[in-house]
């Protein structure tokens, strides 16, 4: 934002004479004295008096140096904070006003305007940006008699600015929706804006009016009211707003002698814009680390926890390298319940410092494989990447053991950091990654084909991630996808890198191989899809002219449903290319049966305000050599905001399936034809299904009468295309997942083997500890968005809005097991699995000295147990019992609650009513009986409390114990054989000899019981008889 040299031209800047006369300028030599206040608050929509508030009052005094050069110094400041009406003077108001007096700035005045400031070198950023509201105030357009709209620059940024006469008045307004240079965000999701969506209630709306009174060319009076409301998902009545009121009246003017300039200090020039500064505040290894202390003391999955674990993700981005690897050392240790905090908050940090630790820890081995591919996930989410992470993380490339999750992260991070800066190719880290991938492809993929064909389809995908900086690779990936003799899998990962090459690079490559009618038509599809994701002219005759010729069912069906789903979508995003298609692009019509051609599928909903929406995409391609499949993919993008997050994108390609279809399906006929390759021809991969099922019936041509040298035509073809295609009959299949347009992961059939042998390892663990009776625990925290919009406010304070959501899991295992026989065997132990999801919004001014503005927090919690055990005796005795250690159950507990925040603290200011609104629970003998009750209880908020969202401020469904003293709950089931009389010996497992000659008679008792402390034991036996049986007899029950 800010130059910092210090030669004579700058300070000639802020020395400038004006170069003639001008509406409104400053008397030489004068001193102009301005009583200022400004107030920030921040509220719910229609609360009244439930607000917070920030403010400053005092003097802002004007030095005409000249008349159009001037110096401001702001005098007696009082900062003051407010709770519900109830103001007061600000904590460490006497530093504060030391700070903001202590430094003038100079700035030049021409014609209402304000085009440069010069601020001292030691003031630091947000006083300046104080300043930077105080001189906004005094800009304007004295000399307008006709409503007249200009850009203006201020504190606000760069705005549409409209002036108009009220009486004796000068009226400005802006619409602070339409400025530039004025958010600042830090988010972990990618997205793009929504074209052409409808802005009459946007998510956030922010005004600004201002009214001006002038006195011979003088501004002698103006009050200034900012709005900026928040309305979740545009409902009528519903959000937050923060107000803010600056006001600038003319107290005198008075002549005062001329300060020389070397008073000033050294300084720099900037503007009136916005100056941001870090991510937040530094933070002190030592409170971090006792950060990490209370979260290993807290309970796992409460509230105040996930509020913990939320600081501590935002402490470590106030910590440098050094400092993260010192907290390391000091508190890398597990808690007690083999819990690492700082592993689960690495991910979530998004610093250069986090992303230099979390590869150290990779590198050393000190993380296991699974944290180890979190911390690479994470790479692709960093918000404000760097060149100096990319040149940091490529020794991860050399790791065998995480290189392939490193390709994908990195170059995921590199097309983050182009998009941010623009052109990057040129920084050292990113020109090495792109070197390390060219070298890896060769001049035209076929190097590795033998070798490595799942590495090479990796390399080719890091391509696809990386995006701009990848445009040089162009040449080689058209050669790649060319060379026929690359297997499939390659040619198609090669035309699939261009999905984010821009536009302006050439792609003649895809469109001959879209044409290519001797290419195979899963080849020309894909060449086609990417083809048309840079529309033009050129491209629209192209298609228009192949599809008029088309011979391949699947080819033109596709392209037929592809250009109709387009003709008719609903996706905003593609509102440009469904505009532009000409009428006359179906030249062609194809049938378009679902499973059997290929197509696609465009499907988008939107909600009732059109305020959120989704758009689902996906494709189904057919080869003419299976009925099977061979690709899938599926996309989902929702619309939030004016915004489209591409969420989720699944790839799935299967070749030579149709023998692992048979042992799946059985012995269905349409299977059948497909058992034994050796008997079975290829068919031609670009035909129709119909001229291959020809193909392939070797009889049916001999009835038909086909004469001799047609029939050996078609079997000379049959043999080549076997040749060309019997080399490869093993399963090749690949599985790829993309999120926010990152593609993170992706395995073929090999890489899925391995991935089975692991966990298969992970879970025979897992097994042997449970078996020696240990128990295990698993705990995982995960931050799951960390987002930040923040916009200064006339008064030169920021406002944040944020949204921080975050989960926990806590699962305790422990059991033993003996196990003999199917019919002898025992297992006992428990399960005590509990999960938290929490939301917390909040708006409001980030002051210096801390916030004022309204939180909102909600969370849904369980917390469950089952404890007991099964054990089988020979056959015939069976035991289940349910043991009851807990008082309580918590099964359900949702809560939404809402806070004022001050400098000095938060204050909650739900008004619940005494008693819950709804309460429900189980009957007084159907809770004597179990010695358990279910209750459940809803509460609302009072009548006269606003509220955010139209749910519940609090329900719960949990189960309380009636009977203090339950411990067990008992089910146990027997069967006896009864030898009768005359009966020559016992069957020891008469079961298993139902139709033997003697007759024998069988007892059969189920009894269910449950211990208590409090009361005598219950046995309530539910069934008691005997039963005798003879082969050929009816049976009859016995008494």
């Amino acid at each position: 934002m800010a130059d910092t040299p210090e030669n004579p031209e700058q300070e000639a800047s802020c020395m400038t004479e004006c170069a003639g006369p001008g509406a409104f300028y400053f008397s030489k030599g004068a001193r102009y004295s301005y009583r200022y206040s400004s107030s920030s608050s921040t509220s719910l929509w229609g609360s009244g008096t439930q607000k917070s508030s920030l403010g400053l009052e005092g003097l802002a005094i004007l030095d005409a140096v000249s008349g159009c050069h001037a110096v401001l110094r702001l005098q007696d400041i009082q900062v003051k904070s407010s709770l519900e009406s109830k103001e007061e003077p600000g904590k460490e108001s006497e530093s504060l006003r030391m700070i903001l007096e202590k430094f003038p700035l100079s700035f030049v005045f021409r014609d209402g305007k304000i085009p440069k400031i010069c601020p001292q070198q030691g003031d630091p950023s947000w006083v300046v940006n104080i300043k930077r509201g105080v001189l906004s105030l005094l800009q304007s357009s004295p000399g307008t008699t006709i409503p007249e709209t200009i850009d203006e620059v201020d504190v606000l940024g760069k705005c549409p600015t409209t002036y108009e006469r009220k009486g004796s008045r000068l009226l400005k307004t802006k619409d602070l929706n339409q400025c530039s240079l004025r958010r600042h965000r830090f988010t972990f999701f990618q997205s793009e804006v929504l074209p052409g969506m409808p802005s009459s209630r946007p998510i956030l709306a922010s005004k600004l009016e201002c009214y001006q009174s002038f006195q011979e060319g003088l501004l002698e009076d103006t009050a200034c009211t900012e709005f900026d409301v928040v309305r979740p998902f545009s409902e009528e009545g519903n959000g937050v707003q923060t107000r803010t009121h600056s006001t600038l009246s003319l107290l005198h003017v008075k002549p005062q002698a001329l300060s020389n300039k070397a008073d000033y200090g050294k300084f720099y020039v900037s503007s009136l814009l916005y100056e941001w500064e870090g991510l937040g505040p530094q933070s002190q290894v030592a409170d971090v680390a006792e950060s990490v202390r209370k979260l290993c003391l807290a309970q796992a999955t409460s509230f105040e926890t996930t509020e913990l674990f939320m600081e501590l993700v935002f402490e470590l981005r106030g910590l440098s390298a050094e400092a993260l690897m010192d907290l390391w050392q000091r508190s890398s240790f597990k808690c007690r319940d083999n819990w690492q905090p700082l592993v689960d908050a690495l991910p979530s940090c998004g610093t250069e410092a986090c992303v230099t630790l979390m590869k150290e820890l990779i590198m050393s081995g000190d993380v296991e494989n699974e944290e180890a591919e979190s911390f690479l996930w994470s790479l692709a989410f960093v918000p404000q990447p760097t060149a100096g992470m990319i040149h940091l993380l490529l020794p991860l490339l050399q790791s065998p053991a995480v290189s392939s999750s490193a390709f994908l992260s990195i170059s995921a991070l590199v097309h983050s950091l182009c998009m941010a800066g623009g052109a990057c190719e040129r920084l050292p880290g990113v020109s090495s990654l792109m070197k390390i991938l060219k070298e890896a492809l060769g001049e035209n993929c076929s190097s590795q084909v033998s070798k490595d064909s799942g590495r090479l389809q990796l390399m080719l995908k890091a391509i696809g991630n990386a995006g701009m900086a990848a445009a040089p690779l162009t040449p080689i990936l058209s050669s790649c996808a060319a060379m026929k003799d690359n297997a499939p899998e390659i040619r198609l990962a090669a035309i699939q890198a261009f999905r984010r090459i821009p536009c302006s690079v050439k792609r003649s490559g895809l469109a001959q191989l879209y044409q290519a009618t001797e290419e195979d038509a899963e080849i020309r599809i894909t060449a086609y899809y990417f083809f048309m994701k840079c529309p033009s002219e050129e491209a629209f005759a192209l298609v228009r002219e192949t599809q008029a010729a088309e011979q391949s069912t699947q080819v033109g069906a596709f392209v037929w449903s592809h250009l109709s789903q387009l003709l008719e979508t609903d996706d905003p995003l593609k509102h440009s290319l469904r505009d532009s298609l000409p009428d006359d692009i179906l030249s062609q019509e194809f049938e378009s049966e679902t499973w059997k051609h290929s197509s696609y599928s465009d499907v988008t909903f939107r909600s009732g305000s059109s305020s959120m929406g989704a758009n689902l995409e996906a494709t189904l391609l057919f080869s003419p050599a299976s009925f099977l499949p061979r690709s899938l993919m599926a996309n989902l993008t929702i619309h939030v905001m004016g915004r489209a997050v591409n969420i989720l994108e699944l790839g799935l390609r299967l070749e030579n399936a149709e023998k692992l279809a048979y042992r799946v399906f059985g012995r269905q006929p349409v299977m059948a034809a497909f058992r034994d390759d050796d008997k079975k021809s290829e068919t031609k991969p670009d035909t129709d299904m119909e001229l291959a099922d020809g193909v392939n019936e070797k009889s049916g041509l001999a009835r038909a009468g086909c004469p001799g040298g047609g029939h050996s035509k078609m079997k000379e073809l049959q043999e080549k295309v076997t040749q060309r295609w019997g080399k490869r009959r093993d399963l090749q299949c690949g599985l790829s997942l993309k999120i926010f347009g990152n593609e993170l992961s992706f395995v073929d059939c090999g890489a899925v083997r391995s991935h089975m042998k692991r966990y298969s390892l992970n879970l025979a663990e897992l097994t042997v500890r449970l078996l020696k009776g240990q128990e295990v625990q698993i705990n995982r925290r995960l931050s799951l968005a960390t987002e930040e919009l923040s916009f200064p406010t006339v008064s030169g304070l920021p406002v944040q809005l944020a949204l921080n959501a975050s989960a926990a899991i806590h699962i305790r295992i422990r059991g033993t097991v003996d196990f003999k026989q199917l019919s002898d065997f025992s297992l006992e132990g428990y399960i005590k699995p509990s999960a938290l999801i929490q939301i917390a919004a909040q708006m409001g001014v980030a002051g210096f000295h801390g916030k004022a503005g309204v939180k909102w927090v909600t969370g849904i919690r369980s917390s469950t147990s089952l404890d007991g055990g099964i054990m089988a005796k020979r056959g015939q005795e069976l035991k289940m019992f349910l043991n009851t250690p807990e008082e309580s159950m918590e099964l359900v507990n949702f809560s939404s609650k809402l806070y004022l925040m001050t400098v000095d603290g938060v204050m909650n200011i739900d008004r619940l009513n005494s008693a819950p609104d709804l309460r429900s629970c189980t009957g007084e003998e159907a809770s004597h009986i179990w010695g358990w009750q279910m209750c459940s209880e809803v509460s609302y908020p009072a009548q006269v409390q606003p509220f955010s969202l139209a749910v519940p401020i609090s329900a719960a469904v949990t189960l309380k114990k009636q009977d203090k003293g339950l411990q067990q709950y008992l089910l146990e089931a027997a069967c006896a054989y009864i030898p009768q009389v005359g009966q020559n010996r016992i069957l020891p497992h008469p079961l298993l000899h139902p139709y033997h000659k003697l007759i024998s008679a069988i007892s059969v008792w189920l009894s269910l019981s449950y211990h208590s402390m409090t009361s005598a034991f219950c046995s309530h036996k539910l069934t008691c008889g005997s039963r005798m049986f003879e082969p050929g007899l009816p049976d009859g029950l016995l008494g």
